[in-house]
């Protein structure tokens, strides 16, 4: 199953999910309806440079594996990027 994220505006931040699976979209969409002023809050605060994702490793695709390891392990404090 492939998630795609589309590009969030203020206004439009509810259809930015498409999990490939009806029922998931659903349940995303209801959560997300549910919080659209927090998700355009914090939309805000990022574009406007005040939030910051804190990342704590970058793996190439290629070390993907390493990636899965260091979230299942809890070493990370932050986010883990894998670049394509």
């Amino acid at each position: 199953m492939a998630l795609r994220i589309e590009k969030l505006t203020r206004t439009h931040a509810v259809d930015a999910f498409d999990c490939g699976t009806p029922a998931l979209n659903r349940f995303l969409e209801r959560y997300a309806l549910q919080n659209r002023d927090n998700t355009a809050a914090l939309l805000d605060l990022y574009t406007g440079g005040e939030l910051k994702p804190l990342v704590s490793a970058t793996f190439p695709l290629a070390e993907g594996g390493e990636a899965i390891r260091r979230l299942a392990s809890r070493q990370a404090v932050g986010k883990v990027v894998v670049t394509l």
